[in-house]
């Protein structure tokens, strides 16, 4: 293998690995990432409202879910990561998906893009309009892209993201 392949690759391998750093630092240094011991009044608190979610249903608390991770990606798009942006958001994109699909009654067969499988199969069953499940192919595109290209993908294709996101959340109303 020729020496500047190798220093091309360790080059790249070394830039990954400062930008995932440097996001790691980023998001750690946000005030809702520091931690600190509870109190026991705090406890009984977290408890109760713990006990009323769960009385209420999980609807609430993936709503949550969700809105952390928007949160999060949005935190990253402040600081310049823009790829960690887009892989987050992916995570909430096939839970809500896969949850829509087992509350209709679809079972995807599973494929390399769970994503665009799912929309269509959503967007069959009636589930999403043809806008909501372009948005979601498009959502997945820009993932696959920020995945697999190895320079930072641009601040307009992760602003993007987190917008289709929050489209299709609101779609499925979660």
């Amino acid at each position: 293998m020729p020496i500047a392949t190798i220093v091309t690759v360790a080059s790249t391998a070394v830039t990954a690995v400062a930008t995932l750093i440097g996001a790691l630092v980023a998001l750690r240094s946000q005030p809702w990432m520091r931690r600190r011991h509870a109190e026991p009044a705090e406890i009984v608190t977290k408890k109760a409202k713990r006990q009323k979610a769960v009385g209420v249903g999980f609807a609430v608390l993936k709503q949550q879910a969700e809105r952390v991770k928007i949160n999060e990606a949005e935190t990253f798009i402040n600081y310049g990561h823009y790829r960690a942006a887009i892989l987050i958001l992916n995570i909430p994109l096939e839970r809500v998906l896969r949850e829509a699909a087992r509350r209709s009654g679809i079972k995807p067969a599973h494929s390399a893009r769970p994503s665009i499988q799912m929309a269509n199969a959503l967007f069959r069953a009636d589930v999403l309009d043809k806008s909501d499940a372009t948005a979601a192919k498009l959502f997945s595109e820009i993932h696959e892209r920020a995945a697999t290209v190895s320079p930072e993908p641009p601040s307009g294709d992760a602003r993007l993201a987190v917008e289709l996101l929050k489209r299709i959340l609101q779609s499925l109303a979660v």
